[in-house]
């Protein structure tokens, strides 16, 4: 192309070119894309001790910029642009690339190759911004830009990936990409409902941090098998897939902790099923909501510790089947509602530190079944309501020293039958009611000490058949006496326990051996 060949705006940006100065149109002039892609490939000689680019604001780029297969070690900046065209990339090799706060049909870089910077913050890209089997050496930036997909799959990025406030009107797709820093998702919008998934990470390995927080995803998010190498974040984030998983990280492996907490909402189920997370598991202050299956699932997934501080599902269950879990359990103050299916918690053949339920308030059956407890159950002012069925179900569990439930609240069975307390059962100040059968049912319960002071008559049976038990403290003006039921006996073998109980007890005839 011959200089007189160049419009007025165009001799401008030719003329800047060699010593990268930016040239401005404030009244949005036409530059041909031809003109851009000629001096990017050195149709024109940059001036010594410069580095040359195309940098340009405030035009209107006509015609198609295609650079596929091309290398140039020159800048590529435009800011405040309008492309009538979409932006073409594929298997090219670049230095830095800057578009921003422009606009453009589509940006295509699949294969890119980038030593430098690829900035595209602030744009909007009507259709897809693709970026998949790229590799590139520094930081890519697509904060506050607007895209119809994200498609990065298999990206192999030595840097951070910042979309913070990104808005996708389709799938943001990192699927067995590479990241050796951060993903940034912080106040991102990814809507993708009815599809596979609004954000796709499965198999994806990001060295640094998932950055989530302030989140809203309308879509599933998938990130079955990612290794994250510090930690996951979404705090305050809302995610909603009604009917279906909305977080679906089976698999996940996690070298710290993941926080969905401090207003994390999740209409759809959170699933981390054999997730390995180094540090904490917590959901403080969350609310969950997945009536159709487990609002939370954690089964066979092992980590330091859990806290669900004031958490609230609202419906479906919480799943920790054949769970390992270091530390501490922690649901102080959680309320678990699943009146329309069989449980609100399910703890089954699993491994846990300590376990602390301090004033929760459950709807529907408590299940900790041949589980092992270390430590001590914490149970103290609970409330557990499944009047129809089983309260607490603690079959064939271990706790290592004491069961603290005093001022329990139970509306149902409690169900201890082959339960095992290594030092003090406590459920003074117990207020439990089965009317239809046996309220508690202990058969086979080994306890050093079982301190059974109700605070009102227990309304249904109770069955100690066969317990071993050390030391038992009762109150018989609490136990069951209509017609009937069951008075409180304990048959077995060996020498009875010790009994610390009001005179007129001791008067009474003792239990049967």
């Amino acid at each position: 192309m011959e200089r007189h060949e160049l419009t007025d705006a165009e001799r401008r940006l030719w003329d800047a070119y060699p010593s990268g100065q930016i040239v401005t149109f404030p009244d949005g002039a036409a530059i041909r894309a031809q003109v851009i892609a000629l001096l990017l490939l050195g149709a024109a000689e940059p001036t010594p001790g410069r580095y040359p680019g195309v940098r340009l604001r405030g035009a209107r780029i006509t015609g198609r910029l295609d650079l596929d297969g091309t290398a140039f070690d020159t800048m590529l900046d435009c800011g405040d642009c309008v492309f009538e065209h979409p932006v073409s990339l594929a298997e090219a090799t670049v230095r830095t690339l800057r578009i921003t706060d422009s606009r453009l049909p589509a940006f295509k870089a699949p294969r890119l190759r980038a030593t430098g910077l690829l900035s595209l913050q602030g744009s909007t890209i009507d259709r897809d911004l693709r970026l998949d089997h790229a590799r590139l050496e520094s930081e890519v930036r697509l904060a506050d830009t607007t895209a119809g997909r994200v498609r990065a799959h298999t990206i192999d990025l030595q840097g951070t990936l910042n979309a913070a406030g990104i808005t996708v009107n389709g799938e943001f797709g990192v699927r067995g990409g590479h990241i050796t820093g951060d993903l940034v998702l912080t106040g991102a919008h990814l809507s993708n409902p009815g599809q596979p998934a609004a954000l796709q990470g499965d198999a994806a390995t990001i060295g640094g941090h998932l950055r989530a927080a302030n989140t809203h995803i309308t879509g599933v998010v998938l990130l079955r098998n990612a290794q994250i190498g510090s930690g996951v974040s979404f705090d305050n984030a809302r995610l909603s897939a009604p009917g279906h998983d909305t977080l679906n990280a089976g698999g996940m492996t996690v070298g710290g902790g993941v926080f969905c907490w401090h207003g994390f909402h999740a209409d759809g189920g959170v699933r981390l099923i054999g997730a390995q997370i180094s540090g904490n598991l917590t959901f403080d202050n969350a609310r969950l909501h997945h009536p159709t299956g487990k609002a939370l699932d954690l089964d066979s997934a092992a980590c330091t510790s859990i806290s669900g501080l004031n958490l609230h599902v609202t419906a479906g269950e919480v799943s920790m089947r054949n769970t390992r879990v270091g530390g501490q359990l922690d649901l102080d103050h959680a309320h678990l509602h699943n009146p329309d299916g069989p449980r609100s918690l399910a703890i089954d053949h699993a491994e846990l530190g300590l376990v602390s339920l301090r004033r929760l308030r459950a709807h529907g059956e408590v299940m900790l079944r041949a589980t092992r407890i270390n430590t001590r159950l914490l149970l103290p002012e609970a409330e557990l309501r499944n009047p129809r069925g089983t309260a607490l179900h603690a079959p064939g569990t271990e706790i290592g020293a004491d069961l603290i439930a005093h001022d329990l609240l139970a509306e149902g069975q409690l169900h201890l039958h082959g339960t095992r307390v290594g030092q003090h059962l406590d459920l003074t100040g117990l207020r439990l009611s089965a009317p239809q059968g046996t309220a508690l049912h202990a058969y086979g319960l080994t306890a050093a000490q079982l301190s059974l002071l109700p605070a009102a008559p227990i309304d249904g049976a109770v069955v100690l058949a066969h317990a071993r038990i050390g030391v038992l403290r009762d109150d018989p003006r609490h136990w069951p006496t209509p017609p009937g039921r069951q008075r409180p006996h304990l048959p077995g073998t060996g020498t009875p326990p010790v009994r610390q109980t009001t005179p007129h007890l001791a008067q009474r005839r003792p239990p049967r051996l």
